[in-house]
């Protein structure tokens, strides 16, 4: 898949693209579109998944986000639930 509709909200935003911005989504092209656009690739899914491997992989919305407040950082450096 094409990184530009990612690029492009990231640029409309006025937001640089880098591994410190996270790219959510729930299938095998939205984890290929952030490693194209050098984002970090976090899915979301409780399917099973052959891809290119996420950076962090949960199996729903609310484990992310209970997650993300579980840590006390300010990067994707919580441990991800497979």
């Amino acid at each position: 898949p094409s990184p530009a509709p990612a690029l492009l909200a990231l640029q409309q935003l006025g937001i640089e693209p880098g591994p410190d911005i996270w790219f959510v989504g729930d299938t095998h092209g939205d984890v290929q579109c952030a490693l194209a656009a050098g984002l970090t690739p976090i899915l979301v899914t409780t399917h099973s998944y052959a891809g290119p491997a996420p950076a962090f992989r949960f199996n729903s919305l609310i484990d992310l986000v209970s997650a993300y407040h579980a840590s006390n950082t300010e990067t994707p450096g919580i441990a991800a639930t497979a």
